[in-house]
């Protein structure tokens, strides 16, 4: 008789027992802490790389891009030759969320309308801010490095009703907080009033010397409007005058400042008087009395020296100005033949 015993059977169908995921994890993370540490370093340096060297200096080129700059007022001052004196009195807006300071900087004008049109005037900006208004004021003699470009742009200036500028330069920005600076394009397109010719100059307080038989015979007083926010110092400024196309003489305008708005100028004059007869005795001026006469501009000096960027604009195009001829001469208006 064989003893009672309990036996005990064990069934295995040769899969391992599971291990919960949550253990597993932990005991990856004991055994490889040192390589997610690395990870963590090398993903937080490439994050801070990006943040200063990408989109740091994104950030401040589109701040530098959305500023808005506005000029109110251009002062050509001392002219000679070969320079001037220029003034410019400007305002700069941002939207004064980026605190960074601006390095001064080299800035190039361009008439935007040509081209490939070389630069016709270099500036140097001072330094400012990222504040949200500031003003920005020039005052600095201009070497006339190029005068074609120069001419080129005096000419447009004055033929122009407006005109678009551009300036560009390169500097850089270094932002609150940071010792790095970055490199940033500066480049604004300012459209401006051009002097249109300067169309609508009056000539009042007119008189006439019959009895002069040479040189100065007419004086008066020329209303010359500048729609522009440029002041001008022209100098000695002589036009050839036009009547019924023909050349009747020569006007000139002494110590011309040409300010914004209106100006009242002394004018004389050395004409033709049987010329300008003639013209009155054409139509229309025989029936109204008022001849058209246009003035081309033949010489501008100041400080005894000629001015060739300034007479290239005036003697680019005729201005026309009616002067009433028949009323300065006290003569009722003849009737046309």
């Amino acid at each position: 008789m064989s003893d009672s015993k309990h036996e005990v059977s064990q069934t295995e169908n040769g899969a391992p027992i599971k291990r919960g995921k949550k253990r597993a994890c932990i005991n990856h993370c004991k055994r490889f802490w040192w390589l997610h540490l690395i990870i963590f370093c090398c993903i937080t340096v490439l994050v801070v790389c990006l943040v200063i060297f990408v989109g740091v200096p994104n950030i401040g080129q589109s701040k530098v891009n959305a500023a808005k700059l506005e000029i109110q007022g251009v002062n050509v001052l001392d002219s000679t030759p070969d320079q001037y004196l220029m003034q410019i009195n400007s305002t700069i807006e941002t939207d004064g969320t980026v605190h960074a300071d601006i390095d001064p900087f080299e800035g190039k004008m361009y008439l935007d309308h040509v081209k490939d049109a070389p630069a016709f005037a270099t500036l140097q900006f001072p330094p400012t801010n990222a504040d949200k208004h500031q003003n920005v004021n020039i005052s600095q003699t201009v070497k006339v490095d190029d005068l074609e470009a120069f001419k080129q742009f005096n000419i447009a200036f004055f033929k122009s009703q407006n005109l678009t500028v551009r300036i560009a330069g390169k500097t850089k920005i270094q932002p609150a907080g940071l010792n790095r600076k970055y490199d940033v394009d500066f480049t604004k397109y300012q459209t401006i009033n051009g002097l249109n010719l300067l169309q609508g100059t009056k000539v009042k307080d007119a008189k006439v010397n019959l009895t002069a038989l040479t040189g100065e015979n007419f004086k008066g007083v020329a209303e010359i409007t500048n729609p522009s926010h440029f002041t001008l110092d022209l100098g000695n400024v002589t036009f050839a005058n036009f009547a019924a196309d023909q050349n009747v003489g020569n006007l000139t305008i002494n110590n011309l400042l040409l300010v914004p708005g209106l100006n009242r100028v002394n004018i004389t004059a050395a004409l033709n008087q049987t010329g300008v007869l003639s013209a009155l005795n054409l139509k229309p001026a025989c029936e109204t009395g008022v001849v058209p006469f246009k003035l081309l501009g033949v010489d501008v000096v100041n400080h005894g020296k000629q001015i060739p960027y300034f007479l290239a604009a005036l003697g680019s195009a005729n201005q026309t100005v009616d002067i009433n001829i028949a009323e300065i001469l006290g003569l009722t208006v003849p009737a046309c033949h």
